[in-house]
Protein backbone atom coordinates (compact mmCIF):
# COMPACT_ATOMS: atom_id res chain seq x y z
CA UNK A 1 0.00 0.00 0.00
CA UNK A 2 2.97 2.63 0.83
CA UNK A 3 4.70 1.61 -2.77
CA UNK A 4 1.44 2.20 -4.58
CA UNK A 5 0.84 5.92 -2.74
CA UNK A 6 4.51 6.44 -3.24
CA UNK A 7 3.90 6.07 -6.98
CA UNK A 8 0.61 7.98 -6.66
CA UNK A 9 2.36 10.91 -5.26
CA UNK A 10 5.05 11.06 -7.73
CA UNK A 11 2.25 10.94 -10.44
CA UNK A 12 0.50 13.69 -9.21
CA UNK A 13 3.17 15.83 -8.44
CA UNK A 14 3.45 18.49 -5.71
CA UNK A 15 0.54 20.92 -7.12
CA UNK A 16 -2.29 20.59 -3.75
CA UNK A 17 -5.30 19.22 -4.80
CA UNK A 18 -7.94 16.85 -3.26
CA UNK A 19 -6.22 13.59 -4.79
CA UNK A 20 -3.12 14.54 -3.14
CA UNK A 21 -4.64 15.10 -0.11
CA UNK A 22 -6.43 11.78 -0.30
CA UNK A 23 -3.73 10.29 -1.50
CA UNK A 24 -1.24 11.49 1.60
CA UNK A 25 -4.14 10.27 4.39
CA UNK A 26 -4.16 6.90 2.51
CA UNK A 27 -0.26 6.64 2.58
CA UNK A 28 -0.86 8.00 6.39
CA UNK A 29 -2.73 5.59 7.09
CA UNK A 30 -0.87 2.68 5.79
CA UNK A 31 2.41 3.78 7.98
CA UNK A 32 0.10 3.47 10.64
CA UNK A 33 -0.68 -0.19 10.20
CA UNK A 34 3.06 -0.21 9.79
CA UNK A 35 3.48 1.40 13.11
CA UNK A 36 5.83 4.10 11.24
CA UNK A 37 4.14 6.54 13.48
CA UNK A 38 6.71 9.61 12.45
CA UNK A 39 6.20 9.14 8.94
CA UNK A 40 2.43 8.87 9.49
CA UNK A 41 2.39 12.27 11.36
CA UNK A 42 4.56 13.78 8.06
CA UNK A 43 2.15 12.90 5.65
CA UNK A 44 -0.84 13.99 7.97
CA UNK A 45 0.55 17.60 8.69
CA UNK A 46 0.90 17.78 4.94
CA UNK A 47 -2.81 16.53 4.42
CA UNK A 48 -4.49 19.04 7.28
CA UNK A 49 -2.63 21.78 6.19
CA UNK A 50 -3.95 21.78 2.53
CA UNK A 51 -7.35 20.52 3.60
CA UNK A 52 -7.87 23.32 5.85
CA UNK A 53 -6.68 25.81 2.75
CA UNK A 54 -9.22 24.29 0.93
CA UNK A 55 -11.88 24.05 3.62
CA UNK A 56 -11.82 19.94 2.84
CA UNK A 57 -13.70 18.96 5.88
CA UNK A 58 -13.96 15.86 4.15
CA UNK A 59 -10.10 15.16 4.44
CA UNK A 60 -9.36 16.78 7.61
CA UNK A 61 -12.19 14.27 9.26
CA UNK A 62 -10.04 11.73 7.87
CA UNK A 63 -6.72 12.69 8.82
CA UNK A 64 -8.22 12.86 12.08
CA UNK A 65 -9.43 9.40 12.33
CA UNK A 66 -5.80 8.55 10.39
CA UNK A 67 -4.18 10.57 13.57
CA UNK A 68 -6.21 9.05 16.34
CA UNK A 69 -4.74 5.92 15.43
CA UNK A 70 -1.15 7.21 15.38
CA UNK A 71 -1.81 8.84 18.99
CA UNK A 72 -2.95 5.23 19.97
CA UNK A 73 -0.29 3.35 18.85
CA UNK A 74 2.39 5.77 20.84
CA UNK A 75 0.72 5.35 24.01
CA UNK A 76 -0.63 8.94 24.11
CA UNK A 77 -4.42 7.52 25.00
CA UNK A 78 -5.93 10.78 26.00
CA UNK A 79 -5.05 12.80 23.12
CA UNK A 80 -6.25 9.49 20.99
CA UNK A 81 -9.70 10.06 22.57
CA UNK A 82 -10.16 13.10 22.12
CA UNK A 83 -8.62 13.13 18.54
CA UNK A 84 -11.14 10.50 17.74
CA UNK A 85 -14.28 12.29 19.64
CA UNK A 86 -13.50 15.54 17.15
CA UNK A 87 -13.58 13.06 14.56
CA UNK A 88 -16.76 11.33 15.23
CA UNK A 89 -18.38 14.56 15.47
CA UNK A 90 -17.24 15.98 12.18
CA UNK A 91 -18.00 12.94 10.18
CA UNK A 92 -21.69 13.47 12.03
CA UNK A 93 -21.63 17.19 10.65
CA UNK A 94 -20.85 15.51 6.83
CA UNK A 95 -23.71 12.85 7.34
CA UNK A 96 -20.92 10.57 6.45
CA UNK A 97 -21.96 6.99 8.42
CA UNK A 98 -19.34 5.08 7.56
CA UNK A 99 -16.73 7.47 8.73
CA UNK A 100 -18.47 7.94 12.33
CA UNK A 101 -18.24 4.17 12.55
CA UNK A 102 -14.88 3.87 11.39
CA UNK A 103 -13.90 6.44 14.70
CA UNK A 104 -15.95 5.47 16.72
CA UNK A 105 -14.83 1.96 16.40
CA UNK A 106 -11.10 3.35 16.87
CA UNK A 107 -12.38 5.12 19.89
CA UNK A 108 -13.39 2.04 21.30
CA UNK A 109 -9.99 0.29 20.77
CA UNK A 110 -8.66 3.61 22.76
CA UNK A 111 -10.66 2.87 25.46
CA UNK A 112 -9.85 -1.15 25.43
CA UNK A 113 -6.50 0.00 25.70
CA UNK A 114 -6.66 2.07 28.48
CA UNK A 115 -8.04 -0.62 30.45
CA UNK A 116 -11.90 0.31 30.24
CA UNK A 117 -13.89 -2.23 28.35
CA UNK A 118 -17.38 -0.87 29.06
CA UNK A 119 -16.73 1.99 27.31
CA UNK A 120 -14.97 0.01 24.27
CA UNK A 121 -17.98 -1.63 23.85
CA UNK A 122 -20.08 0.86 23.84
CA UNK A 123 -18.32 2.44 21.19
CA UNK A 124 -17.50 -0.48 18.67
CA UNK A 125 -21.00 -1.83 19.17
CA UNK A 126 -22.28 1.36 18.14
CA UNK A 127 -20.46 1.14 15.51
CA UNK A 128 -21.70 -2.27 14.37
CA UNK A 129 -25.20 -1.10 13.97
CA UNK A 130 -24.08 1.52 12.20
CA UNK A 131 -21.49 -0.73 9.56
CA UNK A 132 -24.88 -3.08 9.28
CA UNK A 133 -27.03 0.12 8.56
CA UNK A 134 -25.54 0.57 5.49
CA UNK A 135 -23.92 -3.08 4.41
CA UNK A 136 -20.12 -1.89 5.32
CA UNK A 137 -19.03 -5.87 5.41
CA UNK A 138 -15.11 -5.20 6.29
CA UNK A 139 -16.22 -2.54 8.82
CA UNK A 140 -18.56 -5.26 10.53
CA UNK A 141 -16.10 -7.84 10.32
CA UNK A 142 -13.75 -5.57 12.50
CA UNK A 143 -16.35 -4.55 14.69
CA UNK A 144 -16.61 -8.22 15.42
CA UNK A 145 -13.22 -8.81 15.90
CA UNK A 146 -13.02 -6.33 18.19
CA UNK A 147 -16.01 -7.19 19.85
CA UNK A 148 -14.35 -10.58 20.11
CA UNK A 149 -11.14 -9.10 22.18
CA UNK A 150 -13.65 -7.28 24.36
CA UNK A 151 -15.27 -10.97 24.98
CA UNK A 152 -11.47 -12.71 25.06
CA UNK A 153 -9.93 -9.77 27.93
CA UNK A 154 -13.46 -10.45 29.85
CA UNK A 155 -12.78 -14.27 30.02
CA UNK A 156 -15.93 -15.02 27.59
CA UNK A 157 -14.33 -17.36 25.36
CA UNK A 158 -17.54 -19.09 24.72
CA UNK A 159 -18.93 -15.20 23.41
CA UNK A 160 -15.57 -14.02 22.06
CA UNK A 161 -15.07 -17.58 19.28
CA UNK A 162 -19.40 -16.48 18.29
CA UNK A 163 -17.69 -13.18 17.38
CA UNK A 164 -14.92 -14.53 15.97
CA UNK A 165 -16.37 -16.39 13.46
CA UNK A 166 -18.52 -14.22 12.08
CA UNK A 167 -15.22 -12.50 11.74
CA UNK A 168 -13.80 -14.75 10.25
CA UNK A 169 -16.28 -15.64 7.95
CA UNK A 170 -16.43 -11.93 6.81
CA UNK A 171 -13.04 -11.38 6.20
CA UNK A 172 -12.63 -14.55 4.01
CA UNK A 173 -15.53 -13.23 1.68
CA UNK A 174 -14.23 -10.13 1.06
CA UNK A 175 -10.05 -11.13 0.76
CA UNK A 176 -9.38 -9.07 3.67
CA UNK A 177 -6.17 -11.38 4.75
CA UNK A 178 -4.55 -8.39 7.17
CA UNK A 179 -8.15 -8.35 8.85
CA UNK A 180 -8.44 -12.64 8.81
CA UNK A 181 -5.22 -12.24 10.27
CA UNK A 182 -5.66 -10.28 13.34
CA UNK A 183 -9.08 -12.47 13.76
CA UNK A 184 -6.80 -15.87 13.76
CA UNK A 185 -4.05 -14.45 15.95
CA UNK A 186 -7.05 -13.90 18.73
CA UNK A 187 -8.67 -17.13 18.32
CA UNK A 188 -5.09 -18.54 18.80
CA UNK A 189 -5.22 -16.79 21.97
CA UNK A 190 -9.09 -17.82 22.83
CA UNK A 191 -8.30 -21.36 21.83
CA UNK A 192 -5.13 -21.14 24.98
CA UNK A 193 -7.06 -20.33 27.17
CA UNK A 194 -10.02 -23.02 26.55
CA UNK A 195 -7.07 -25.33 26.97
CA UNK A 196 -6.29 -26.14 22.70
CA UNK A 197 -2.67 -25.18 23.27
CA UNK A 198 -1.70 -27.52 20.14
CA UNK A 199 -4.42 -25.54 17.75
CA UNK A 200 -2.92 -22.46 19.24
CA UNK A 201 0.39 -23.18 18.69
CA UNK A 202 -0.72 -23.93 15.16
CA UNK A 203 -2.54 -20.59 14.10
CA UNK A 204 -0.03 -18.24 16.30
CA UNK A 205 2.77 -20.08 13.88
CA UNK A 206 0.70 -19.43 10.59
CA UNK A 207 -0.37 -15.74 11.61
CA UNK A 208 3.39 -15.03 12.63
CA UNK A 209 4.69 -15.91 9.42
CA UNK A 210 1.64 -13.83 7.84
CA UNK A 211 2.32 -11.04 9.48
CA UNK A 212 6.18 -11.06 9.19
CA UNK A 213 5.18 -11.05 5.44
CA UNK A 214 2.81 -7.95 5.98
CA UNK A 215 5.43 -6.13 7.99
CA UNK A 216 2.75 -6.07 10.70
CA UNK A 217 5.20 -5.76 13.66
CA UNK A 218 2.78 -5.55 16.25
CA UNK A 219 1.05 -8.70 14.56
CA UNK A 220 4.34 -10.25 15.27
CA UNK A 221 5.07 -9.18 18.80
CA UNK A 222 1.51 -10.34 19.76
CA UNK A 223 1.96 -14.17 18.40
CA UNK A 224 5.47 -14.04 20.01
CA UNK A 225 4.34 -13.38 23.25
CA UNK A 226 1.36 -16.33 22.50
CA UNK A 227 3.80 -18.70 21.94
CA UNK A 228 6.46 -17.69 24.80
CA UNK A 229 3.33 -18.61 26.88
CA UNK A 230 2.97 -21.80 25.11
CA UNK A 231 6.41 -22.59 25.62
CA UNK A 232 6.44 -21.89 29.13
CA UNK A 233 3.86 -23.96 30.50
CA UNK A 234 5.36 -26.45 28.35
CA UNK A 235 8.33 -26.30 30.28
CA UNK A 236 10.37 -24.94 28.10
CA UNK A 237 11.50 -21.67 30.16
CA UNK A 238 14.27 -20.51 28.69
CA UNK A 239 12.70 -20.44 24.90
CA UNK A 240 9.82 -19.04 26.88
CA UNK A 241 12.07 -15.98 27.83
CA UNK A 242 13.72 -15.33 24.55
CA UNK A 243 10.45 -15.43 22.72
CA UNK A 244 8.83 -12.96 25.21
CA UNK A 245 12.17 -10.59 25.39
CA UNK A 246 12.57 -10.93 21.69
CA UNK A 247 8.28 -9.36 21.75
CA UNK A 248 8.74 -6.81 24.36
CA UNK A 249 11.78 -5.35 22.25
CA UNK A 250 9.23 -5.20 19.65
CA UNK A 251 6.55 -3.24 21.15
CA UNK A 252 9.06 -1.30 22.65
CA UNK A 253 10.32 -0.36 19.11
CA UNK A 254 6.54 0.67 18.36
CA UNK A 255 6.23 2.56 21.27
CA UNK A 256 3.74 -0.24 22.53
CA UNK A 257 2.95 0.20 26.19
CA UNK A 258 0.13 -2.00 26.31
CA UNK A 259 1.43 -4.85 24.34
CA UNK A 260 5.13 -4.63 26.42
CA UNK A 261 3.16 -5.42 29.52
CA UNK A 262 1.99 -8.73 28.19
CA UNK A 263 5.51 -9.69 27.03
CA UNK A 264 6.49 -9.00 30.66
CA UNK A 265 4.00 -11.66 32.06
CA UNK A 266 5.83 -14.72 30.13
CA UNK A 267 9.06 -12.95 30.60
CA UNK A 268 8.94 -12.35 34.04
CA UNK A 269 7.67 -16.31 34.95
CA UNK A 270 10.53 -17.51 32.76
CA UNK A 271 13.79 -15.61 33.96
CA UNK A 272 12.14 -16.35 37.86
CA UNK A 273 11.76 -20.26 37.26
CA UNK A 274 15.20 -20.32 35.33
CA UNK A 275 16.63 -18.70 38.63
CA UNK A 276 17.30 -15.16 37.57
CA UNK A 277 15.27 -13.68 39.91
CA UNK A 278 16.73 -10.53 39.91
CA UNK A 279 15.89 -10.56 36.03
CA UNK A 280 12.32 -10.98 36.74
CA UNK A 281 11.76 -8.84 39.56
CA UNK A 282 13.28 -5.88 37.06
CA UNK A 283 10.79 -6.59 34.60
CA UNK A 284 8.24 -6.67 36.51
CA UNK A 285 9.24 -3.32 38.23
CA UNK A 286 9.52 -2.11 34.36
CA UNK A 287 5.90 -3.34 34.07
CA UNK A 288 4.71 -0.66 37.04
CA UNK A 289 6.42 2.35 35.39
CA UNK A 290 4.73 1.11 31.87
CA UNK A 291 1.23 1.18 33.32
CA UNK A 292 2.05 4.27 35.61
CA UNK A 293 1.75 6.40 32.43
CA UNK A 294 -2.23 5.21 31.41
CA UNK A 295 -4.99 6.59 32.25
CA UNK A 296 -5.76 6.74 36.29
CA UNK A 297 -8.70 4.24 36.94
CA UNK A 298 -7.48 1.72 33.90
CA UNK A 299 -7.65 -1.78 35.03
CA UNK A 300 -4.92 -2.36 32.63
CA UNK A 301 -2.89 -1.57 35.84
CA UNK A 302 -3.32 -4.34 38.05
CA UNK A 303 -1.36 -6.36 35.79
CA UNK A 304 1.92 -5.97 37.39
CA UNK A 305 0.58 -6.55 40.77
CA UNK A 306 -0.82 -10.02 39.33
CA UNK A 307 2.65 -10.96 38.01
CA UNK A 308 4.12 -10.16 41.00
CA UNK A 309 1.38 -11.80 42.96
CA UNK A 310 1.99 -15.06 40.83
CA UNK A 311 5.81 -14.84 41.26
CA UNK A 312 5.06 -14.70 45.10
CA UNK A 313 2.89 -17.96 45.39
CA UNK A 314 5.69 -19.74 43.17
CA UNK A 315 8.18 -18.15 45.50
CA UNK A 316 6.18 -19.27 48.86
CA UNK A 317 5.32 -16.00 49.61
CA UNK A 318 1.82 -15.91 50.35
CA UNK A 319 1.46 -13.00 52.33
CA UNK A 320 3.24 -10.90 50.17
CA UNK A 321 0.98 -11.99 46.95
CA UNK A 322 -2.32 -11.44 49.07
CA UNK A 323 -1.14 -7.43 50.02
CA UNK A 324 -0.07 -7.28 46.25
CA UNK A 325 -3.72 -8.40 45.08
CA UNK A 326 -5.74 -6.79 48.28
CA UNK A 327 -6.85 -10.28 49.41
CA UNK A 328 -9.85 -12.54 48.23
CA UNK A 329 -12.81 -9.46 48.36
CA UNK A 330 -10.83 -7.38 45.98
CA UNK A 331 -12.27 -7.62 42.42
CA UNK A 332 -8.60 -8.60 40.23
CA UNK A 333 -10.02 -6.84 37.22
CA UNK A 334 -11.10 -7.31 33.32
CA UNK A 335 -6.94 -7.07 32.62
CA UNK A 336 -6.30 -10.49 34.06
CA UNK A 337 -9.74 -12.25 34.92
CA UNK A 338 -10.86 -13.91 38.49
CA UNK A 339 -10.49 -17.15 36.90
CA UNK A 340 -6.61 -16.79 36.74
CA UNK A 341 -6.39 -15.20 40.15
CA UNK A 342 -8.41 -17.30 41.86
CA UNK A 343 -5.71 -19.95 42.09
CA UNK A 344 -2.81 -17.68 43.37
CA UNK A 345 -5.23 -16.36 45.67
CA UNK A 346 -6.07 -19.71 47.14
CA UNK A 347 -2.65 -20.71 47.30
CA UNK A 348 -2.01 -17.79 48.84
CA UNK A 349 -4.08 -18.36 51.75
CA UNK A 350 -2.64 -21.97 52.38
CA UNK A 351 0.61 -20.55 52.36
CA UNK A 352 -0.49 -18.29 54.87
CA UNK A 353 -2.22 -20.84 56.68
CA UNK A 354 -5.29 -19.67 56.27
CA UNK A 355 -6.60 -23.16 55.50
CA UNK A 356 -10.44 -23.34 56.38
CA UNK A 357 -10.65 -20.40 54.07
CA UNK A 358 -8.70 -21.50 51.71
CA UNK A 359 -10.85 -24.23 50.95
CA UNK A 360 -14.55 -22.16 50.66
CA UNK A 361 -12.47 -19.83 48.93
CA UNK A 362 -11.35 -22.28 45.93
CA UNK A 363 -14.53 -24.20 46.21
CA UNK A 364 -16.57 -21.13 45.32
CA UNK A 365 -14.04 -20.38 42.49
CA UNK A 366 -13.96 -24.08 41.16
CA UNK A 367 -18.21 -23.72 41.01
CA UNK A 368 -18.03 -20.32 38.82
CA UNK A 369 -14.82 -21.54 36.34
CA UNK A 370 -15.56 -25.49 36.35
CA UNK A 371 -13.01 -27.67 34.85
CA UNK A 372 -9.72 -25.55 35.09
CA UNK A 373 -7.02 -27.99 36.30
CA UNK A 374 -4.82 -25.05 38.44
CA UNK A 375 -7.67 -24.49 40.68
CA UNK A 376 -8.31 -28.19 40.99
CA UNK A 377 -4.47 -28.67 41.71
CA UNK A 378 -4.40 -26.44 44.39
CA UNK A 379 -8.07 -27.47 45.93
CA UNK A 380 -5.82 -31.04 45.86
CA UNK A 381 -3.49 -29.19 48.66
CA UNK A 382 -6.15 -27.49 49.99
CA UNK A 383 -8.48 -30.53 50.73
CA UNK A 384 -5.14 -32.52 51.99
CA UNK A 385 -4.27 -30.00 54.70
CA UNK A 386 -7.69 -29.99 56.22
CA UNK A 387 -7.52 -33.75 56.22
CA UNK A 388 -10.25 -34.34 53.20
CA UNK A 389 -7.89 -36.54 51.94
CA UNK A 390 -10.58 -38.70 49.43
CA UNK A 391 -11.20 -35.09 47.77
CA UNK A 392 -7.71 -34.18 47.51
CA UNK A 393 -7.25 -38.01 45.83
CA UNK A 394 -10.37 -36.96 43.47
CA UNK A 395 -8.75 -33.52 42.60
CA UNK A 396 -5.58 -34.78 41.69
CA UNK A 397 -7.07 -37.28 39.45
CA UNK A 398 -9.17 -35.20 37.85
CA UNK A 399 -5.87 -32.72 36.88
CA UNK A 400 -4.52 -36.43 35.81
CA UNK A 401 -7.26 -36.58 33.46
CA UNK A 402 -6.88 -32.92 31.52
CA UNK A 403 -4.48 -33.35 28.70
CA UNK A 404 -4.22 -29.73 28.77
CA UNK A 405 -2.86 -29.25 32.25
CA UNK A 406 0.00 -27.13 32.25
CA UNK A 407 3.28 -28.82 33.82
CA UNK A 408 3.02 -27.01 36.79
CA UNK A 409 -0.55 -28.00 37.31
CA UNK A 410 -0.08 -31.57 36.86
CA UNK A 411 3.02 -31.24 39.41
CA UNK A 412 1.23 -29.25 42.16
CA UNK A 413 -1.92 -31.89 42.11
CA UNK A 414 0.64 -34.73 42.89
CA UNK A 415 1.79 -32.88 45.50
CA UNK A 416 -1.47 -32.50 47.24
CA UNK A 417 -1.81 -36.09 46.53
CA UNK A 418 1.36 -36.85 48.16
CA UNK A 419 0.15 -34.87 50.77
CA UNK A 420 -3.05 -37.11 51.33
CA UNK A 421 -1.54 -40.34 50.98
CA UNK A 422 0.86 -39.28 53.37
CA UNK A 423 -1.81 -38.21 56.36
CA UNK A 424 -3.03 -41.06 55.75
CA UNK A 425 0.09 -43.38 56.61
CA UNK A 426 0.20 -44.33 52.91
CA UNK A 427 4.38 -43.56 52.38
CA UNK A 428 4.93 -45.52 49.26
CA UNK A 429 2.20 -43.78 47.46
CA UNK A 430 2.35 -40.49 48.58
CA UNK A 431 6.55 -41.11 47.33
CA UNK A 432 5.40 -42.35 44.37
CA UNK A 433 3.41 -39.53 43.50
CA UNK A 434 6.65 -37.53 44.57
CA UNK A 435 8.80 -39.40 41.87
CA UNK A 436 5.97 -39.14 39.66
CA UNK A 437 5.96 -35.06 40.18
CA UNK A 438 10.24 -35.14 40.35
CA UNK A 439 10.35 -36.47 36.91
CA UNK A 440 7.71 -34.19 35.13
CA UNK A 441 10.13 -31.16 36.94
CA UNK A 442 13.32 -32.81 35.33
CA UNK A 443 11.63 -32.40 32.13
CA UNK A 444 11.46 -28.99 32.45
CA UNK A 445 14.10 -26.29 32.64
CA UNK A 446 11.97 -25.23 35.93
CA UNK A 447 14.89 -24.82 38.56
CA UNK A 448 12.55 -23.34 41.48
CA UNK A 449 9.74 -26.31 41.37
CA UNK A 450 11.95 -29.12 41.38
CA UNK A 451 13.17 -27.12 44.81
CA UNK A 452 9.40 -26.90 46.02
CA UNK A 453 9.24 -30.61 45.23
CA UNK A 454 11.84 -31.52 47.21
CA UNK A 455 10.64 -30.02 50.29
CA UNK A 456 7.21 -31.86 49.99
CA UNK A 457 9.43 -34.83 49.78
CA UNK A 458 10.99 -33.92 53.07
CA UNK A 459 7.72 -33.36 54.84
CA UNK A 460 6.17 -36.73 53.82
CA UNK A 461 9.32 -38.53 55.08
CA UNK A 462 9.38 -36.57 58.13
CA UNK A 463 5.37 -37.84 58.76
CA UNK A 464 6.25 -40.92 57.89
CA UNK A 465 9.25 -41.22 61.03
CA UNK A 466 12.20 -41.18 58.34
CA UNK A 467 14.15 -38.46 60.00
CA UNK A 468 17.32 -39.01 57.85
CA UNK A 469 15.64 -39.35 54.54
CA UNK A 470 13.81 -36.07 55.63
CA UNK A 471 17.29 -34.41 56.32
CA UNK A 472 18.78 -35.53 52.55
CA UNK A 473 15.57 -34.30 51.10
CA UNK A 474 15.65 -31.16 52.83
CA UNK A 475 18.94 -30.55 51.81
CA UNK A 476 18.21 -30.82 48.47
CA UNK A 477 15.46 -28.61 48.47
CA UNK A 478 17.96 -26.02 50.45
CA UNK A 479 20.57 -26.14 47.46
CA UNK A 480 17.58 -26.44 44.57
CA UNK A 481 16.33 -22.99 45.86
CA UNK A 482 19.44 -21.46 46.83
CA UNK A 483 19.34 -21.29 43.40
CA UNK A 484 16.68 -19.07 42.78
CA UNK A 485 17.31 -17.08 46.24
CA UNK A 486 14.18 -18.22 48.24
CA UNK A 487 13.36 -20.49 51.06
CA UNK A 488 10.11 -21.35 50.09
CA UNK A 489 8.85 -20.74 53.35
CA UNK A 490 5.26 -20.48 53.11
CA UNK A 491 5.39 -23.76 51.09
CA UNK A 492 7.21 -25.83 53.40
CA UNK A 493 4.40 -24.81 56.25
CA UNK A 494 2.01 -25.68 53.83
CA UNK A 495 3.45 -29.52 53.48
CA UNK A 496 4.40 -30.12 57.15
CA UNK A 497 0.39 -29.67 57.51
CA UNK A 498 -1.20 -31.06 54.79
CA UNK A 499 1.53 -34.10 55.33
CA UNK A 500 0.61 -34.21 59.04
CA UNK A 501 3.98 -33.55 59.98
CA UNK A 502 1.97 -30.39 62.42
CA UNK A 503 -1.65 -29.86 63.29
CA UNK A 504 -3.82 -26.83 62.11
CA UNK A 505 -3.06 -23.69 64.44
Amino acid sequence: SVRLYDQQLRLLGDEAGPRRRHALVGRARAHTALRQQGLARADLEVAFAEARDADDELVVARALTVLGDVEQNEGALGASMATLERAVELWRSLGDRRGEAAALRRKGMTSLFAGDPDAAEDAIGEALVAFQAIGARKGIAWANQNLAWIAFMRGDTDLADERLDAAISLFGDIGDWGGLGWARGLRAYVRFTQGGGAEAEQIALEVIDDAGERGDRWGVAMMTVLLASIRLWQGRAVEAAERAANAQQLFADVGDIWGQCRSIGPLSRSLLVTGRRDEAEAAIAHAHELTAQLPDGSSERVLPLFMDAEMAVHLGEGGRALELLGGTETPVGHAVGDREAASILGLALLQQQRFEEAVAFLERAGKRFPGRPALRAVLALATAAVGRTDDARAHAAAVAGIDWASYLDRIEALLGLACAEARDGNTAVALGALDEATSIADATEDLLTGGVIALARARVLEAAGSDGGADVALADADVRLALVGTDAAGWDELFRVAAGTRAIA
